[in-house]
């Protein structure tokens, strides 16, 4: 069977436990490659910037700020908030606004030290003033750490403090995909009880519609939430560019996705998984030069594992082996350092690492039982399935899969990734009932 693919990530992460379509043959290769009082300045916005809703299949116009600017700007303004809170440490506004600082930080380096560091300043703001604001943005930090269970308890004391409040609502049903199986499969299928308004709620809705297969209606709320934003900071526009070329990548576009790729690159360069998805876009199409070049720049910016196997999965298409060893081996030793840091938080992508490109079956089932415990959804469900089959647990992988094949998803890396565990128990058959389900979302799957 296939490997697995890379998160999708949806800008806060949907994690699918499944495979990818394997690389493009080579070809002759056609890619190129007041600030006294804390108060963080402001990213200049030259008077010409726009803003415009993007139509159909074309990425966005609206021109965004300079990206060299941006991400100066961005950095100047953490600089002057550590400065003030060396001064001022019990500030809750300016607590709130590094936390927001190092969320954004977030996108440039992939780091999760930037997470943990926002859940830390946000505490201490709850410390000094309790609000259902502060709240809510802690509880979004701690769901990034998979810390769902303290993310809920966050959102249950927002709503006592602010009962009406239909942002915590809202935040609070959604969080139910993160719990038990049957939870979750009832937060799929429920449609908002509101039209949704905001950027965020947009993007919400876009995955879940997504998750259910309705790809089209999926890119019409990412459009629509482009046009909630107003915004003309790249890091915004480059991610919705991102989730839409990540649409177009799980349904076989691969040149519409590299476009979309593309367009998220031109805005931030510095924005780590966009250089990422773009360099596997480029594999996709057999364009490895410029899939190493970018899997290069990727691996220097942010240190990710996933970039690392990435750039070893060209190398070893292109037969260099020996290369292709030394860079699977460098994205083992750089997950084993980054497990005893975040745990649950990086375990999944761990385990699809060690199922498929460096086989470890011990690792694979520890850590992916680790995220059952931690948030049984039919993604740990499925992977924990894998790893079990892969470890020779038939009783306990088909178990699981009795469960995960009732799961309302419809996506092609989830059908994969039920083939594969099933071709790993020896089912033949069933794991070909299940192949033939992801092509015909996404027809780029090769033969098994």
């Amino acid at each position: 069977m296939s490997r697995p693919a890379a998160d999708l990530v949806f800008a806060c992460g949907l994690l699918c436990a499944c495979a990818r379509p394997a690389e493009a043959p080579p070809q002759p290769d056609t890619g190129t490659g007041s600030e006294q009082d804390g108060t963080p300045p402001s990213t200049p916005e030259p008077a010409d910037l726009h803003h415009s809703t993007p139509e159909g299949d074309e990425p966005s116009t609206t021109r965004t700020t300079d990206p060299d600017l941006y991400v100066k700007q961005l950095q100047k303004r953490r600089r002057t908030l550590d400065q003030y809170l060396e001064r001022h440490p019990n500030d809750p506004q300016k607590l709130a606004t590094l936390a927001a600082c190092h969320l954004e930080l977030l996108n440039l380096d992939a780091d999760l030290g930037h997470v943990v560091m926002a859940e830390r300043l946000l505490s201490r703001a709850i410390d000094v003033a309790d609000t259902a604001a502060l709240r809510r943005q802690r509880a979004a930090a701690r769901r990034r750490l998979h810390r769902f269970a303290d993310a809920s308890a966050d959102l249950e004391s927002a709503l006592r403090l602010a009962p009406d409040d239909l942002e915590t609502k809202r935040a609070l049903e959604w969080g139910r995909h993160a719990g038990r199986a049957r939870d979750a499969a009832e937060a799929l299928l429920a449609t908002p009880a509101d039209e949704p308004k905001g950027f965020e709620e947009h993007r919400r809705e876009a995955m879940r519609l997504f998750r259910l297969g309705r790809f089209e209606e999926a890119d019409q709320r990412l459009r629509q939430g482009h046009d909630a934003t107003q915004s003309v900071h790249p890091a915004t526009v480059a991610g919705i560019e991102l989730q839409r070329g990540l649409l177009r990548l799980r349904t076989g576009r691969h040149d519409d996705a590299n476009r979309f790729f593309r367009a998220a690159y031109t805005r931030l360069p510095q924005y780590g998984v966009v250089v990422e998805h773009l360099a596997e876009s480029e594999a996709l199409l057999g364009r490895h030069a410029a899939a190493l070049k970018l899997y290069g720049t990727a691996v220097k910016q942010t240190r990710r594992p996933e970039a690392m196997a990435g750039r070893a999965r060209v190398l070893r298409s292109l037969k260099r082996a020996d290369e292709a060893a030394r860079g699977l081996h460098a994205a083992d030793k750089r997950w084993r350092q980054l497990l005893p840091r975040f745990g649950v938080a990086v375990a999944r992508p761990a385990v699809r690492f060690w199922l498929e490109d460096l086989p470890r079956p011990a690792d694979a089932l520890r850590w992916s039982e680790a995220a059952l415990t931690n948030a049984r959804d039919p993604e740990s469900m499925l992977l924990t399935a894998r790893a079990r089959a892969a470890a020779r647990e038939s009783a306990g992988a088909r178990a699981l899969l009795a469960e995960v094949e009732l799961a309302p998803l419809v996506a092609d890396e989830f059908y994969a990734g039920i083939a594969d565990a099933w071709f790993r128990l020896g089912e033949a058959e069933r794991a070909a009932t299940w192949h033939r389900k992801a092509r015909a979302l996404n027809s780029a799957w090769p033969e098994p």
